[in-house]
């Protein structure tokens, strides 16, 4: 996500790009968007063997997050929602905030890069494949699903939260960006195994994949979330 005065970005970071051979994504949108890809997701999002998402969170927070996605997509059928797993659930509640701020994914950074990329036929990499994160979300436990749901009950304060650690983010407040986006290991239990799970253990799955380019003497232009890059557990300390 971005804003348009974001651009045009700084000679150092495109000359940086410009003299690179390949651009790396978190996941490419080219393995998003095949067909095989999408029909896995799809699956995935969904419960195959009759459970119901209230089995998992409860009637009670499911009711509460219809609630909210309803004020948004008056047109949502509560009764669809039943047989999706928490993930989607989050997914839902994320474009509600996102959609209480001044972000767009329209310019996003991935997004800017990715599209210049094809203009240009410069290939493009993944640094995981995108069954990674759905087989870390898939087993997360349910305690573990509740609280990451009612984490984003709160809309307007995850709206303002995710605009500060942009502003963050666009001053280069790394100071800001780890009070932000990055849980310390002395947090509670669940907050930090979240983080272990969604953070570190992902930088260091993308810091192989980019070492895999560099013995392979590929030149990489790498893109990928702030939080997976800054602070000792970042991919650039591993």
């Amino acid at each position: 996500m971005g804003t348009k005065d974001l651009y045009p970005l700084s000679d150092t970071i495109m000359d940086a790009y410009h003299s690179c051979d390949h651009l790396a994504l978190e996941v490419s949108p080219d393995d998003m968007q095949n067909p095989e890809t999408m029909t896995a997701m799809a699956e995935y999002m969904r419960y195959d063997d009759g459970t119901l998402v209230t089995d998992i969170i409860g009637k009670e927070l499911f009711d509460k997050i219809v609630s909210i996605l309803k004020s948004e997509f008056p047109n949502l059928q509560e009764d669809a929602l039943l047989s999706y797993r928490p993930m989607m659930l989050q997914n839902l509640l994320q474009m509600v905030i996102l959609e209480k701020t001044t972000l767009s994914e329209e310019y996003g950074i991935d997004t800017n890069f990715y599209n210049t990329a094809l203009k240009a036929r410069k290939p493009i990499l993944s640094l995981e494949p995108y069954d990674v994160q759905l087989e870390i979300f898939k087993g997360f436990s349910q305690a573990e699903n509740i609280h990451m749901l009612k984490t984003l009950l709160d809309i307007e304060k995850q709206a303002e939260a995710t605009e500060q650690s942009y502003a963050a983010w666009r001053k280069g407040d790394q100071a800001a960006l780890l009070e932000y986006e990055t849980t310390p290991a002395s947090a509670d239990s669940t907050d930090y195994n979240i983080y272990l799970e969604l953070g570190i253990k992902r930088n260091l799955y993308m810091a192989d994949v980019i070492d895999g380019y560099l013995k392979d003497n590929k030149k990489v232009f790498v893109i990928a979330g702030a939080a997976h890059i800054i602070g000792d557990e970042g991919i650039a300390f591993f």
